[in-house]
């Protein structure tokens, strides 16, 4: 039987499960599920498995992906004395400020891969992106030293670990 799956899909049954969980996962992130909940939801029972395969057939961990593609996520690119920055938000606060090429250099992700700018009308995250495009211009501007917005990055525990000491 293996054999003539691998010889129909030209993949091995275990495989195809895992494409068939990571693309169940990927549509739970895009609802705006959290990454624990769409690995359990897809059949995941190991998160580091989970991470793993999704990084692998995405090119991007579970987190990144649940803020560039959820649909209850504002988004947009900024032009900067710095460069081009991609400011990420959901309702409650800011996700992510990065460059905007970043992604593309870290996981060789085409620039085309990546959604475009989509700043959700009359909703609290497409509110949070342009308040912050405001005071990223008011800072490079000068007239800004102090951010006001809330921030609510995602990351691994230790990367949350690191930020909290930043602050």
């Amino acid at each position: 039987m293996s054999l003539v799956f691998k010889l129909y899909y030209d993949m091995k049954p275990a495989e195809y499960l895992i494409q068939v969980r990571i693309a169940a996962a990927k549509q739970a992130l895009q609802a705006g599920a959290s990454a624990f909940d769409a690995a359990a939801d897809s059949g995941y029972t190991n998160f580091s498995s989970f991470y793993a395969h999704f990084r692998k057939l995405s090119g991007m961990p579970p987190a990144k992906y649940r803020q560039l593609f959820a649909q209850n996520i504002s988004r947009a690119v900024m032009d900067t004395p710095i460069g081009p920055l991609r400011i990420v938000a959901s309702q409650d606060a800011i996700l992510c400020v990065e460059p905007a090429n970043y992604l593309e250099k870290k996981t060789g992700q085409a620039t085309y891969q990546v959604p475009a700018d989509r700043i959700i009308p009359n909703d609290p995250s497409g509110d949070l992106v342009k308040a912050c495009m405001r005071e990223l211009k008011e800072y490079f501007a000068g007239q800004r030293q102090k951010f006001d917005l809330p921030l609510s990055p995602e990351g691994t525990n230790f990367q949350q670990k690191v930020w909290q000491q930043l602050q």
